[in-house]
């Protein structure tokens, strides 16, 4: 659930063991920072986010995503700058387009932020198309859209315990299928058998 955009007492008392366990592991440090922020806490976002922000674009996308909430416009642009033309994954890099774009269309520059955007949709539109829905929310009549964070990977943060799709003896056998299995087989049959009276006895018009 924490994977996926939740939170809970639980699951954060689990990212920070797992997080203090494996001080390298940049993906849990990542998870950690983001559920501080999810829970309205700032300053430890910020805290935890600190030490890779020079190293991991990621980290530093989030940190400035942070100083987009607190208005604060040029503190936040270039970090998501750099997020926006680094090496990241297309979720990644299309998410930093994302908050790129709202930086700049609140600084005026709407023709940069207009490219912003259509680079992003370039990549995942359907992503963007989806934090303007969530993140989207009114204040005194104006529309206005809060950053989302990168987040990491779920299966890189889970590992195994999120079944994989994939085709298993085990899971395919339903009723769905034995009955398919059945006409399959039985359909053939009945045609060898009855021949030209597969599926007709008698002409009602002729008799034959």
């Amino acid at each position: 659930g924490v994977a996926h955009g939740g939170t809970s007492a639980e699951g954060e008392a689990l990212v920070r063991a797992r997080a203090a366990a494996e001080p390298d592991n940049a993906d849990w440090a990542l998870l950690s920072a983001n559920l501080s922020r999810r829970g309205g806490r700032f300053d430890e976002a910020a805290a935890g986010l600190a030490p890779r922000v020079a190293s991991d674009p990621r980290f530093a996308h989030n940190a400035a995503a942070l100083e987009l909430n607190r208005i604060n416009y040029p503190g936040a642009l270039p970090g998501l700058t750099q997020a926006a033309e680094a090496s990241l994954a297309g979720r990644d890099k299309a998410t930093a387009l994302y908050n790129l774009s709202l930086v700049q269309a609140n600084t005026l520059a709407f023709e940069p932020s207009k490219e912003s955007r259509k680079k992003g949709d370039a990549i995942d539109a359907a992503l963007l198309a989806r934090f303007d829905r969530l993140f989207a929310f009114d204040r005194d009549g104006s529309k206005l859209q809060a950053p989302p964070d990168i987040a990491p990977d779920p299966l890189r943060v889970v590992g195994d315990s999120i079944p994989r799709g994939g085709f298993k003896l085990e899971s395919a056998v339903s009723r769905l299928t034995l009955i398919s299995v059945v006409l399959l087989l039985l359909i053939p049959a009945i045609v060898r058998f009855r021949g030209v009276q597969s599926f007709s006895k008698q002409c009602p018009k002729c008799g034959t």
